[in-house]
Protein backbone atom coordinates (compact mmCIF):
# COMPACT_ATOMS: atom_id res chain seq x y z
CA UNK A 1 0.00 0.00 0.00
CA UNK A 2 3.01 2.55 1.02
CA UNK A 3 4.72 1.90 -2.57
CA UNK A 4 1.45 3.36 -4.03
CA UNK A 5 1.29 6.40 -1.93
CA UNK A 6 4.88 6.79 -3.40
CA UNK A 7 4.47 6.06 -7.30
CA UNK A 8 1.66 8.82 -7.08
CA UNK A 9 4.12 11.07 -5.60
CA UNK A 10 6.61 10.69 -8.01
CA UNK A 11 4.33 10.99 -10.73
CA UNK A 12 3.00 14.30 -9.49
CA UNK A 13 6.19 15.05 -8.68
CA UNK A 14 7.56 14.95 -12.32
CA UNK A 15 4.79 16.35 -13.30
CA UNK A 16 5.10 19.73 -11.42
CA UNK A 17 8.89 19.89 -12.73
CA UNK A 18 7.59 19.51 -16.25
CA UNK A 19 5.50 22.39 -15.94
CA UNK A 20 7.77 24.82 -13.82
CA UNK A 21 10.66 23.62 -16.82
CA UNK A 22 7.96 24.66 -19.61
CA UNK A 23 5.71 27.08 -18.31
CA UNK A 24 7.45 31.16 -18.69
CA UNK A 25 5.36 32.75 -16.15
CA UNK A 26 6.94 33.72 -12.82
CA UNK A 27 3.92 33.70 -10.40
CA UNK A 28 2.88 29.92 -11.16
CA UNK A 29 5.99 28.55 -10.08
CA UNK A 30 6.09 30.53 -6.81
CA UNK A 31 2.23 30.95 -6.41
CA UNK A 32 0.88 27.69 -7.44
CA UNK A 33 4.03 25.23 -6.81
CA UNK A 34 4.60 25.57 -2.91
CA UNK A 35 0.52 24.47 -2.44
CA UNK A 36 0.83 21.71 -4.52
CA UNK A 37 3.86 20.33 -3.03
CA UNK A 38 2.98 20.76 0.50
CA UNK A 39 -0.51 19.13 -0.13
CA UNK A 40 1.01 16.08 -2.18
CA UNK A 41 2.97 15.41 0.75
CA UNK A 42 0.63 16.00 3.40
CA UNK A 43 -1.44 13.28 1.45
CA UNK A 44 1.50 11.25 0.69
CA UNK A 45 1.97 10.75 4.01
CA UNK A 46 -1.84 10.07 5.15
CA UNK A 47 -1.57 7.59 2.59
CA UNK A 48 1.22 5.64 3.49
CA UNK A 49 -0.33 5.17 7.16
CA UNK A 50 -3.24 3.72 6.26
CA UNK A 51 -5.20 1.22 7.53
CA UNK A 52 -6.71 -0.97 10.73
CA UNK A 53 -5.22 -1.93 13.67
CA UNK A 54 -6.57 -3.42 16.70
CA UNK A 55 -5.77 -2.45 19.83
CA UNK A 56 -7.26 -4.01 23.60
CA UNK A 57 -9.28 -1.04 23.53
CA UNK A 58 -10.73 -1.25 20.16
CA UNK A 59 -10.05 -0.54 16.10
CA UNK A 60 -8.25 2.41 15.19
CA UNK A 61 -8.53 2.79 11.11
CA UNK A 62 -6.41 5.38 9.74
CA UNK A 63 -8.02 6.46 5.97
CA UNK A 64 -6.84 9.20 3.39
CA UNK A 65 -9.07 11.49 4.82
CA UNK A 66 -10.52 10.10 8.05
CA UNK A 67 -9.18 8.68 11.36
CA UNK A 68 -11.74 6.51 13.34
CA UNK A 69 -11.10 4.77 16.76
CA UNK A 70 -14.03 2.45 17.58
CA UNK A 71 -14.40 0.65 21.00
CA UNK A 72 -14.80 -3.16 20.99
CA UNK A 73 -18.18 -2.65 22.77
CA UNK A 74 -19.46 -0.63 20.36
CA UNK A 75 -18.73 -3.06 17.54
CA UNK A 76 -21.85 -5.98 16.55
CA UNK A 77 -19.06 -7.41 13.74
CA UNK A 78 -17.05 -6.71 10.72
CA UNK A 79 -18.36 -7.10 7.04
CA UNK A 80 -17.12 -6.74 3.62
CA UNK A 81 -19.46 -4.92 1.24
CA UNK A 82 -17.81 -5.63 -2.22
CA UNK A 83 -16.36 -2.24 -3.71
CA UNK A 84 -17.51 0.13 -0.66
CA UNK A 85 -14.83 -1.85 1.32
CA UNK A 86 -14.42 -3.24 4.79
CA UNK A 87 -16.92 -1.60 7.56
CA UNK A 88 -18.02 -2.45 11.09
CA UNK A 89 -21.66 -2.88 11.88
CA UNK A 90 -21.86 -0.69 15.43
CA UNK A 91 -24.14 -2.33 17.80
CA UNK A 92 -26.55 0.71 17.27
CA UNK A 93 -27.72 -0.88 14.17
CA UNK A 94 -25.26 1.88 11.46
CA UNK A 95 -22.63 0.54 9.28
CA UNK A 96 -19.22 2.96 9.61
CA UNK A 97 -16.83 2.00 6.98
CA UNK A 98 -13.10 1.51 7.94
CA UNK A 99 -11.26 0.19 4.90
CA UNK A 100 -12.56 1.85 1.26
CA UNK A 101 -10.20 -0.70 -0.74
CA UNK A 102 -11.67 -3.85 -2.17
CA UNK A 103 -8.75 -5.89 -1.53
CA UNK A 104 -5.36 -5.37 0.04
CA UNK A 105 -2.88 -6.64 -2.11
CA UNK A 106 -2.17 -10.27 -1.73
CA UNK A 107 -4.72 -9.96 0.89
CA UNK A 108 -8.66 -10.50 -0.33
CA UNK A 109 -11.38 -8.59 1.46
CA UNK A 110 -12.92 -11.49 2.49
CA UNK A 111 -10.12 -13.20 4.42
CA UNK A 112 -9.19 -9.35 5.90
CA UNK A 113 -12.52 -9.06 6.99
CA UNK A 114 -12.28 -12.63 8.76
CA UNK A 115 -9.02 -11.85 10.45
CA UNK A 116 -11.10 -8.66 11.78
CA UNK A 117 -13.82 -10.77 13.31
CA UNK A 118 -11.50 -13.05 15.00
CA UNK A 119 -9.84 -10.10 16.31
CA UNK A 120 -13.03 -8.83 17.52
CA UNK A 121 -13.81 -12.34 19.24
CA UNK A 122 -11.01 -12.46 20.72
CA UNK A 123 -10.77 -9.03 22.54
CA UNK A 124 -14.90 -9.43 23.12
CA UNK A 125 -14.27 -12.57 24.61
CA UNK A 126 -14.59 -12.00 28.94
CA UNK A 127 -11.22 -13.30 28.73
CA UNK A 128 -10.31 -10.76 25.99
CA UNK A 129 -12.17 -8.01 28.14
CA UNK A 130 -10.38 -9.05 31.30
CA UNK A 131 -7.44 -8.64 29.53
CA UNK A 132 -8.01 -5.10 28.17
CA UNK A 133 -8.70 -3.80 31.58
CA UNK A 134 -5.74 -3.02 33.27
Amino acid sequence: MRWVAVVIFVVFMLGCATGIVLDDLLWRRFVLFPPGLVGSLLLTVRASRAGVTCTPGGVVAVGDHFTRRLKWSEIDHFEERGLRGIGVRLKSGSWVPVLYYATLGDVSSQKATDKLESARRRWQSPKGEHAATP
